[in-house]
């Protein structure tokens, strides 16, 4: 039986009979799928497309983007097909009903870097954010929740609004405002909370002794430990499209698809990279992907370096352990970073993702991968031991996230997942704001 990634419906052959979609179609025949993180899934867009076809008289829904349809007139509501959130339509006489055009409070726009119609870099605005002890989320409205540990402050967070992105990490949270403002709470020891006088912000990211921020001319901030010169390096940056941030390292993707780095000790090789798209960084090593779906790899690691032999990937994905890289055709490739006294004491074997199909986003801990399939539900592999890889139930997952021992799937309502050691601690999260992937053009 094969069920139709678009209606849904159960077919005894590849061919649906309800929308006639191919189902045994491999994802480069689609014309929507896109290289890297934050674009819309190809799976995605045929499901929107068919909708439409087949209700006319429907409307995107301002929950979760999907398709808002009139039930009938005299219940004078719409329905939307995917979340099932109710609109009322408003009677103009008796026998006659005129939809309310409801529309979800405008977020502000971000400011954005200049566009240009060469290459593009796909940046997720982060919506959860996990740190050692404690996680926070992104509502809808702006306001942020947080819970775990606070011994530091770094869940004071309840008077927080109209964010638009958040990082955690260590023990501090960092917020980012519509209007480019930043806050910040928690353990400040090197000055890492320091940012009340940033401005103009984009896109923001945090190590345990790092903070850093992306302006919106293509600067970067950075305030935290700087003993070896670590902020100072990076405040010379120039025409920065991206950040990434691991341990004490930053890494910036230029507008022309260069990569620099605020490494003095010369263990990292990025200065020759060109045409990346997107980074993916882990204390000891780093990845860079190409436009041309292969890998670069540098830093000090065991297994990672075979990375180079990749090739059609879409999406990269790194911790101390694992990296990840997603195929163009929905396969995941992976490699551990430990040496072979390292897996005997691990047992790597359990990380087993190579007969993955039909992914379309991964996520990457030093326990266990988690995948994102096309269908809304989640697949995990590696160290089980407190449960993080209990998600076979999940449905309608948008979008997934990964810590040590913990997986988080944020569901199309807005509704949390969680498996793993703190999956008792959060009660109920909903109305969690979805994720959008901010593209920043870059001059090729």
């Amino acid at each position: 039986m094969y069920i139709c990634p678009v209606c849904n419906k159960e077919n005894k052959t590849v061919i649906c009979g309800e929308c006639g979609f191919d189902i045994s179609r491999n994802y480069e025949g689609f014309s929507t799928i896109s290289l890297p993180v934050g674009a819309i899934s190809a799976i995605q867009a045929q499901r929107t497309t068919w909708e439409k076809k087949k209700y006319p008289d429907c409307r995107i829904c301002s929950a979760c983007g999907g398709i808002s349809f009139r039930i009938g007139k005299e219940d004078a509501r719409a329905v939307c097909v995917r979340c099932g959130k109710e609109y009322p339509l408003k009677l103009k006489a008796a026998k006659e009903t005129k939809e309310i055009k409801e529309k979800a409070p405008e977020s502000p726009k971000l400011l954005q870097l200049e566009p240009s119609p060469a290459l593009h870099v796909f940046q997720k605005l982060p919506v959860i954010a996990i740190g050692e002890g404690h996680m926070v989320v992104l509502r809808r409205d702006g306001t942020v929740d947080a819970f775990g540990d606070n011994k530091f402050g770094q869940c004071s967070v309840r008077n927080w609004n109209n964010m638009v992105a958040i990082a955690a990490s260590g023990f501090h949270t960092v917020g980012l405002r519509w209007n480019g403002q930043v806050s910040a709470t928690g353990w400040n020891e090197f000055g890492q909370c320091n940012v009340s006088d940033w401005t103009s912000l984009i896109a923001i990211d945090s190590s345990p002794f790092l903070t850093v921020g992306l302006r919106a001319d293509g600067t970067v901030l950075a305030t935290g430990w700087d003993r070896a010169g670590e902020c100072r390096a990076v405040s010379g940056w120039k025409n920065i499209a991206a950040i990434t941030v691991s341990d004490k390292k930053v890494y910036g993707l230029k507008k022309d698809g260069t990569v620099v780095s605020n490494e003095s000790d010369g263990d990292s090789a990025v200065s020759y990279w060109h045409d990346i798209v997107a980074l993916a960084a882990a204390p000891e090593y780093v990845l860079g992907l190409k436009s041309d779906g292969s890998v670069f790899v540098s830093g000090k690691c065991h297994q990672i370096y075979k990375a180079f032999d990749w090739r059609n990937i879409v999406n990269i994905s790194a911790s101390s352990t694992l990296a990840a890289g997603l195929t163009r055709d929905g396969s995941v490739m992976l490699l551990t970073n430990q040496t072979n006294r390292e897996i005997k004491k691990t047992d790597t074997r359990l990380f087993t993702a190579y007969d993955w199909r039909m992914i379309t986003d991964i996520a990457c801990s030093n326990t266990h991968i988690a995948g994102l399939r096309a269908d809304g539900t989640v697949i995990a592999s590696g160290d089980n031991s407190m449960e993080a890889c209990n998600v076979f139930s999940w449905r309608d997952v948008a979008a997934i996230y990964t810590a040590d021992h913990i997986t988080i799937g944020l569901r199309t309502d807005g509704f949390v997942y969680m498996a793993g050691y703190r999956n008792s601690e959060n009660g109920s999260w909903t109305d969690i704001r979805l994720p959008q992937g901010r593209r920043s053009p870059i001059q090729m």
